[in-house]
């Protein structure tokens, strides 16, 4: 084994900010190369480093946003235009913390950007049966159908059951039911994976309960997001009007507009005829929260107590068990309650995020995206997440200057080489991307076949 290249140097110079500053941003998806497009912006010499670990760019705009959202995708293009940027550098297939230090990448760079995500693992509920077969997390089912390498090689159980429970009132949750109750003919023309694609089209699943522990007015979902679900063709929308108008009605006076706008929908969906003969349908479902997942090999069903909504002055609208509790019976049930993080070797990490103020972690070090606060929000507040980083940077060189690297090295490029890291750098990724247009806009997921593909 290579013995690892020292880049510690005795001293590191301040610099002017009319120098060439070098910035590595860990992390190659929206967050990262929101980044970079606000400090191409707004230095005229600074040099970047994107540090990707797949060997594919752009992160959850590829693989977690839905097949069926081509025109979310479209951001691809601005990302694009940054990576080709003659002062921007892309190091697919580069995993931070395994083949280059946090260390070394802070005395190789005049600053470094953490902005590697929150969906490298799963919130856990902790109730029993969590570990039977049938119960997954929707990161994977995401990331599956999304054909990401690190998961392409899943199986799923489509076939075993025609009902489908999905826990989570959020966007991830509505993804997951409309594609699981979308026509395979509607999902063909899109970058759905062809294993996933093969996968549903055998699926008996016709129906989803969309399950959440507090109210509709709670909901995180957006009304995009939900008019699609409503709109899906042959497809059955219930929900219990009573509850949703007394749950309502509860916080009447208090909603902002776009609140009062989702509840207009919803309002307007259950007074609307729903398609006749059909056999496919889905529910929405409040104040519950699984308290276990029933079955002996594979998940039968789930467990649930029924909440009730108490207003809390620090923590706004709580939902707290009660004594009733109620059975949904299900041969699947889809987690959708959220990722977290993973931390990285050599750095600190607390709360699921790394600690910092606007962005600024400590001297020389910064952080953007989920990883800065948490897995909320959509790539427009992502966009704005990642601006502002970029702009805590900048103020930090403009009142200090900023720091030059280890004198004599270029980034890591020398250090990959030497530990025989494979590089996918962005032409090599073009290699990939062109492929894909010529299989008709199909991923290759295959982590193996992508470098065979980039590297020759």
């Amino acid at each position: 084994m290579l013995a690892r290249p020292i880049l510690l140097s005795a001293s590191r110079r301040v610099l002017s900010t009319s120098s060439a500053p070098r910035v590595a941003i860990v992390g190659a998806g929206p967050a990262g190369f929101y980044t970079a497009h606000k400090l191409l912006k707004s230095h005229p010499s600074v040099q970047i480093d994107l540090l990707e670990r797949l060997p594919a760019p752009y992160g959850l705009v590829r693989y977690g946003v839905a097949p069926d959202h081509p025109e979310v995708k479209n951001v691809i293009h601005t990302f694009a235009k940054v990576a080709e940027s003659d002062r921007v550098r892309f190091f697919g297939n580069v995993s931070v913390g395994k083949d280059v230090d946090i260390a070394e990448l802070q005395d190789a760079y005049s600053a470094v950007v953490l902005s590697y995500g929150a969906a490298a693992a799963d919130n856990a509920l902790g109730v029993p049966g969590e570990d039977l077969k049938g119960v997954i997390a929707a990161r994977e089912l995401v990331a599956w159908y999304n054909g990401h390498p690190d998961y392409s090689h899943l199986e799923f159980d489509l076939t075993s059951t025609d009902t489908a429970v999905v826990l989570g009132h959020g966007n991830v949750a509505l993804d997951v039911a409309r594609i699981l109750l979308t026509s395979v003919d509607a999902l063909r023309g899109t970058d759905i994976s062809d294993r996933a694609l093969a996968a549903l089209a055998g699926s008996t699943i016709r129906h989803v309960h969309v399950v959440g522990r507090r109210g509709p007015v709670q909901a995180a979902f957006t009304a995009k997001e939900l008019r699609e679900m409503l709109a899906l063709p042959g497809v059955a929308f219930r929900t219990d009007a009573d509850q949703f108008r007394a749950l309502v009605a509860a916080h009447a006076g208090k909603l902002d507009r776009p609140r009062t706008r989702l509840m207009g929908i919803l309002d307007q969906a259950l007074t609307k005829p729903q398609p006749e003969h059909a056999d496919r349908s889905w529910t929405l479902e409040y104040l519950q929260s699984p308290t276990r997942f029933l079955g002996t090999d594979r998940v039968t069903g789930v467990e649930c107590v029924v909440n009730e909504l108490v207003a809390d002055p620090k923590r706004g609208v709580r939902a707290l068990p009660t004594s009733t509790t109620r059975t949904i019976d299900a041969g699947l049930a889809v987690k959708a309650i959220g990722y977290r993080a993973v931390p990285i070797r050599g750095h600190a990490f607390e709360g699921g995020v790394v600690p910092n103020s606007h962005g600024k972690v400590g001297d020389g070090m910064y952080v953007a995206g989920w990883l800065k606060r948490g897995p909320v929000g959509t790539i427009a507040t992502t966009m704005q997440n990642a601006y502002e980083t970029a702009e805590v940077l900048l103020s930090d060189w403009a009142r200090d200057g900023c720091k030059e690297g280890a004198e004599g090295v270029e980034g890591v490029e020398g250090v990959l080489k030497a530990r025989g890291v494979n590089v996918v750098d962005w032409a090599a990724w073009q290699r990939i991307e062109k492929v894909e247009g010529e299989r008709g806009g199909h991923k290759v997921v295959d982590r193996e076949e992508m470098l065979r593909i980039a590297l020759g």
